[in-house]
């Protein structure tokens, strides 16, 4: 049936092709310059020969290889595309924000953290608004997230920035914010989306989960109002300045369904042994239970700007505030779920001053996060949670499982097993709470000396990050067995907790209450000499500086070098290289690893004997002789606008190689490999090539495509990896033995493919489109991994086991234009691919002793062996699944501008 229905709409899009290459006007387009002329239908009309020239000053519109204007932010010296609002929402985008389709750029990834950029994690990119950072404080993700209703467009720069651009090891995103013009527009939205039910994961062989969860968001309804124009009432006021705003709020709700069900293994043969073993083990339901929430966000936006021959000054608020719920499957209802509320705000006050060879830009922000967390029943908010590695045989919370349990259970067979982890039960659990605020101050000044333009700026960044952590009831419970239990509480260091005798006094808390602080500060002087028409060279030196929580702190030079060409002139070609130094921005986040973590205390009790084990907090010890990891970058590329600005090509290549990563290491955070030969050093090289062509994105008929192709190899995945999550330089790499450390990384690119197409015409009369995008990407790398006693290792060169399958997606929108109304409907992965984006890697361990085969290939594994000698024998559920695709989402929508 889906299938047909993405048929179907295609059926559609191809006659309203058809149907505008008779000549038809669109929607959102003017008509072309003749019906019968087939290439002014395809968007290659003669340019006109009257009416003013294209701007490229800026660098942002179509046609333009780069910025002509020499005081302009944006670099000729590097990757960068600039997306307008108008052409993201011609394409299937419903109401997306800015961070969600950052990845439309030619060379792009998504690791599951954000767009990967030039083979960099999705944490290490630099996100800004208007220049203003709104990067997330602990992990330096997008944190605020902007509708593209919000905005005029946004500038992807992948690679090769100047030495006034704030830039960390990855790439930047910059959100240009909506401004006012000189009428009022105002535009109203709407968006009602169903998501097609999620993709189950296939059964493992010999293993049982007592309780399995699913989760419908469906439907889920957006609406908005988005406002901007002339503020009448000051211009009355200011002579010949021009004062405006824009303003917007964007409020979303999804009706969400938990479906919690729970399962005992069977023994109908009466064999004391689960039915299925060895194999997928037979399962019949005890209870299904459904749990209904109703998660919502509310973005907003308010801006006021005033405009004269000299004087440019933008003030903003703009944040969202969203909240939803969080649930943990294989537990009791009121245990399982935790209700989350955030907010994140920022305020920005922009000037830049334009006074003929000077230009002054000087900006203040404040970014601000809230999170706060508790327990969704009101029943499980006040007790202690109890993580049991059986069902006990009562439970006050779900007593209906526990008689479904007990039912069947015998001497000899138990129905309800719990294999691997805890069942919980009672309290919510712990509960996290968050308040961080960064502020940040810009001076730029630039002045033009004949030929010259001299910059110079500094900026600083101070955030400060505080966390306070609690259990439900001040203590969680865990057992592991009939007649033991540990007692777990957080406790105040400062005071004294015998480490062996649980009955000693200890100064127990209700709380842990944590903070950090990051600051970074930069200074820059930069040259940008004009050696002939169209031929430009830029020459900077940035120092870049950076202390974290006082636990250490790095300070390093970033020379940056570009050369720019405009071979034709007037800005319709660049030939460019550059080459330049960057270093990792940390979130504060990172003192979680590197400056402390909760204190805590476990008491323990059972009838082998009773103990105490002491957690103190303290993070591993720094090394004196920590350097800070720099990224050396080169790249080289040209760009074209051909056929009378009808199509521009770009082609580039970039290499970047990291050194001196670092993590922690034996216990020490250090530079792995630097002082010791029992891990290699920790390093990255990216190589990567693109392609891409595109036509004018407002005409009849708008084509973009990009092809690329990369690697990226090395033994450091920097401060994410999709299996081990957001480790912020703590992970689990040089934990055990080291090595097969180095080989294809999570981030290597590998091919990729994108075509994006807008039609615009006329179907029965009616103005009307169709927009389509079709991606096509190499899966990820895969490791072979073995669960052992040194940890996580890497039993063959990683990466060398092949690479997960190819992910295509096909996502297309049909829009027409009726009762002063434009409607559109638009399917996101029309053919319901679901591909598998992530395997299960743990190839062999647990409870075998297992080792690497250094330097092995695949074919190696088969003759693995454990301690004593034996073949290890393979995890049954190794390379299944463990994250899909996102299947079919459906969305219907309204906009009216009046």
């Amino acid at each position: 049936m889906r299938h047909a229905f993405a048929l179907a709409l295609t059926a559609v899009a191809v006659m309203v092709t058809a149907t505008a290459a008779r000549g038809d006007d669109g929607s959102n387009a003017p008509a072309p310059a003749s019906g019968s002329d087939a290439r002014a239908a395809l968007g290659f009309a003669p340019a006109a020969t009257t009416g003013a020239p294209t701007d490229c000053s800026s660098g942002s519109a179509f046609g333009c290889a780069y910025a002509t204007d020499p005081f302009a932010d944006a670099s000729p010296y590097g990757i960068a595309t600039y997306l307008p609002t108008s052409y993201l929402r011609a394409l299937p985008s419903a109401d997306a924000t800015f961070d969600e389709v950052a990845h439309h750029v030619t060379g792009a990834a998504f690791d599951g953290a954000g767009p990967s950029l030039g083979g960099a994690t999705g944490l290490e990119n630099r996100w800004t608004a208007d220049g203003a950072p709104i990067d997330g404080l602990r992990t330096g993700a997008a944190d605020t997230h902007i509708p593209l209703i919000f905005l005029d467009g946004i500038t992807v720069t992948t690679a090769g920035f100047t030495a006034h651009d704030r830039a960390s090891t990855g790439g930047t995103i910059d959100a240009h914010l909506l401004r006012g013009g000189a009428t009022t527009v105002v535009d109203s939205y709407a968006w009602v989306t169903y998501t097609s039910p999620q993709r189950d994961f296939p059964p493992i062989p010999d293993s049982f989960t007592l309780r399995t969860g699913a989760v419908d968001n469906n439907p889920q309804v957006t609406a908005a109002v988005v406002a901007s124009g002339p503020l009448r009432f000051v211009d009355a006021h200011v002579g010949s300045g021009h004062a405006w705003y824009a303003a917007g709020i964007a409020p979303s709700i999804a009706f969400s369904t938990f479906t919690f069900t729970a399962h005992e293994v069977t023994d109908d043969n009466g064999d004391n042994i689960p039915d299925g073993l060895p194999g997928v083990v037979n399962t019949r339901t005890i209870e299904t239970t459904d749990e209904h929430t109703t998660p919502y966000t509310v973005p907003a936006m308010l801006r006021a700007g005033f405009d004269d021959a000299h004087n440019h000054l933008a003030l903003t608020g703009m944040g969202q505030l969203s909240h939803d719920t969080r649930a943990l499957f294989d537990a009791t209802l009121p245990s399982s779920s935790i209700d989350r509320t955030t907010f994140v705000g920022d305020a920005i006050a922009d000037y830049r001053g334009d006074f003929g060879d000077w230009r002054v830009h000087a900006e203040a922000s404040y970014h601000d996060s809230i999170h706060r967390e508790s327990a969704h029943d009101a029943s499980a908010a006040n007790i202690p949670q109890n993580l049991y590695a059986y069902v006990p045989t009562t439970l006050a919370d779900d007593p209906t499982l526990a008689a479904g349990c007990a039912a069947a259970r015998t001497d000899k067979f138990e129905p309800c097993p719990v294999p691997t982890g805890f069942f919980d039960f009672g309290g919510a659990g712990l509960l996290t709470n968050v308040d961080a605020a960064r502020s940040t101050y810009t001076v730029d000044v630039s002045r033009k000396l004949g030929m010259n333009v001299v910059r110079v700026g500094a900026t600083t960044e101070d955030t400060t990050y505080i966390t306070t952590e609690r259990f439900t009831g001040g203590e969680e419970l865990i057992s592991l067995f009939d007649g033991h239990l540990d007692t777990r509480r957080f406790y105040d260091p400062t005071k004294p907790c015998p480490t062996t005798d649980p009955a000693a006094p200890c100064a127990y808390t209700d709380s842990a209450k944590l903070g950090w602080e990051t600051r970074s500060t930069a200074g820059y002087v930069e040259d940008t000499l004009t050696l002939a028409p169209g031929l430009v060279a830029d020459l900077g030196l940035r120092y870049e500086y950076m202390d974290v929580s006082y636990a250490f702190h790095l300070g390093e030079p970033a020379p940056r070098l570009g050369v720019s060409w405009d071979v034709l002139g007037n800005g319709e070609s660049r030939v460019w290289a550059s080459m330049g130094r960057s270093y990792p921005l940390l979130p504060a986040g990172i003192g979680a690893t590197v400056v402390s973590h909760a204190p805590i205390v476990d008491d323990q009790m059972s009838g082998f004997g009773n103990g105490r084990a002491v957690d103190n907090g303290v993070a591993p010890s720094i090394s004196g002789e920590l350097v800070a990891p720099y990224q050396d970058e080169l790249t080289a590329g040209a760009t074209v606008a051909l056929l009378e600005h009808r199509v521009t090509a770009t082609a580039w290549g970039l290499g970047r190689y990291l050194h001196d990563g670092f993590d922690t290491v034996f216990g020490v955070f250090d530079n792995p490999g630097r002082t010791s030969t029992l891990t290699p050093t920790a390093q990255r090289e990216t190589e990567q090539f693109g392609l891409e062509l595109q036509t004018p994105p407002s005409s009849p008929f708008a084509v973009r495509v990009g092809w690329s192709w990369g690697r990226t190899l090395g033994t450091w995945t920097g401060p994410y990896d999709p299996r081990q999550g957001a480790v912020l330089y703590g992970g689990q790499d040089y934990d055990g033995d080291a090595h097969n450390l180095f080989g294809t990384l999570p981030t290597s690119p590998g091919n990729r493919v994108y075509a994006e197409t807008i039609v615009r015409g006329k179907l029965a009369g009616v103005p009307a489109g169709v927009s389509a995008r079709l991606t096509l990407a190499a899966g990820l790398p895969r490791d072979a991994l073995g669960n052992s006693d040194l940890g996580i290792i890497q039993l063959i060169p990683r990466g060398s086991e092949g690479t997960d399958p190819m992910v295509s997606q096909v996502d297309l929108k049909l829009f027409a234009r009726a009762a002063g109304f434009e409607w559109s409907l638009e399917v996101f992965d029309a053919f319901d691919r679901r591909q598998t984006t992530l395997t299960n890697e743990i190839y062999a361990g647990g409870e075998q002793t297992v080792r690497p085969i250094d330097g092995g290939t695949y074919n190696d594994l088969i003759w693995l062996r454990v301690g004593d000698g034996e073949i290890a024998q393979k995890n049954p559920a190794y390379l299944l699944p463990t994250a899909y695709q996102t299947p079919l989402v459906v969305v219907v929508g309204a906009h009216r501008a009046f």
